[in-house]
């Protein structure tokens, strides 16, 4: 998986994997960069693994998120769970 030095730092994320929130976007890895980036840049523990129907991503962003990811969560209409971690499934769309 690509994920941060810190990630196993944390707690590790929790919950079943079956009920995670889906993104389709058009290039899965370009997407994915663009969020790298953001996580990267607020010092985010984040991981990137793959998955049959696309991407998972797992990342702790807490209970006091930067005004960035803020943005990014609302623009996104993601919402981090209990324990702190955003997990969601990013897809390729079907053409």
């Amino acid at each position: 998986p690509d994920s941060s030095n810190s990630f196993y730092d944390y707690p590790q994320p929790k919950g079943p994997m079956e009920s995670l929130p889906v993104r389709t976007v058009e290039d899965v890895d370009a997407t994915l960069r663009q969020w790298k980036r953001l996580f990267v840049d607020a010092k985010l523990p984040y991981r990137i693994t793959a998955d049959a129907a696309g991407k998972i991503v797992e990342v702790w962003v807490g209970q006091q998120s930067p005004p960035t990811l803020r943005e990014f969560l609302e623009r996104e209409q993601l919402t981090p769970a209990a324990d702190g971690w955003l997990r969601v499934l990013v897809k390729p769309q079907v053409k």
